[in-house]
């Protein structure tokens, strides 16, 4: 079933939440599966699991959560050429 887009409170509520998490570096509102890309900076995995993890099962609002890691930095890019 595909989600429904995120009601401008919703949205807000996301934006408050994310800033408290001092892990996040970067949270991008995008379409697809998920409503946000979230980037975040963890010293390992218990860290994350520890920490970050379990935040985000505190907005059980947003019942469709997934969780992506990487591993390996490919490339960085910040301007166009």
């Amino acid at each position: 079933m595909p989600n429904k887009p995120l009601a401008e409170a919703d949205r807000v509520h996301a934006r408050i939440a994310l800033a408290e998490i001092p892990e996040v570096m970067e949270a991008y509102l995008v379409t697809g599966d998920y409503d946000y890309l979230v980037k975040l900076a963890v010293r390992d995995t218990d860290h994350y699991d520890g920490s970050c993890g379990n935040r985000s099962t505190a907005f059980p609002e947003y019942a469709n959560q997934g969780q992506r890691s990487a591993s390996e930095r490919s490339r960085d890019r910040y301007r166009l050429s």
